[in-house]
């Protein structure tokens, strides 16, 4: 099996080699490095879906590498619109610094009754891992970088 990824020093997708067929990306990648491509950079944290360390793109989605199970040709990208570090580690400041902006936060501090409907409506917020998938995934983030992005708006 084989996967393609893009390397930041030349800009080209390097083509690797996985003789394991049912593994995760996270998996792959870390084989890759420590058998074919020392150089090969990416980040890892919890290898469970619950960090958001990993997230990357595959095939033009944005995926996390510890649960994409890998399929034959698949192309592995960084996150777009985030500067790259080096192949596919990237610089989340950008949309932290955009949440902070935001002031994404409760100001009252008095307390509310939240009914079942009102709890059902902040599930999707409250599920965020800060993968910063949703950047990589906004047309607009991509041409107004003053643009709140998705999470801030979200929290808004």
């Amino acid at each position: 099996m084989q996967i393609n990824i893009l390397k930041s020093e030349t800009n080209t997708h390097q083509t690797y080699t996985i003789e394991d067929k049912e593994i995760t990306l996270l998996n792959a990648l870390t084989h890759i490095k420590a058998t074919q491509d020392a150089t090969l950079t990416f980040s890892a944290g919890c290898r469970a879906s619950v960090c958001g360390t990993c997230a990357v793109r595959v095939n033009g989605k944005e995926e996390l590498a510890c649960a994409y199970k890998i399929k034959d040709g698949d192309v592995v990208e960084p996150l777009q619109y985030h500067p790259v570090l080096r192949d596919l580690k990237v610089d989340k400041n950008r949309a932290k610094e955009t949440l902070l902006k935001s002031t994404a936060w409760l100001h009252n501090t008095q307390e509310a009754t939240l009914t079942p409907k009102d709890e059902k409506l902040t599930e999707k917020q409250t599920d965020c891992i800060l993968c910063d998938s949703c950047y990589s995934a906004c047309p607009v983030y991509a041409v107004n970088p003053e643009f709140l992005g998705p999470f801030a708006l979200t929290r808004a």
